[in-house]
């Protein structure tokens, strides 16, 4: 995950990091991605947990 200020080159350098724990288990993986122009991406996954 990176915070969208910031340059894609500066994202590798920065300290900062988030851990997703996760369960053992199968686990199903929704994406979306958008791109509304050509300096602008984001992509978003949503992980869904056994029931």
């Amino acid at each position: 995950m990176s915070d969208a200020a910031y340059f894609g080159i500066e994202v590798g350098t920065l300290m900062d990091s988030t851990v997703l724990e996760l369960g053992a288990g199968r686990y199903r993986v929704n994406s979306a991605s958008t791109e509304p122009d050509h300096l602008t991406s984001s992509r978003v996954h949503r992980f869904v947990g056994p029931t």
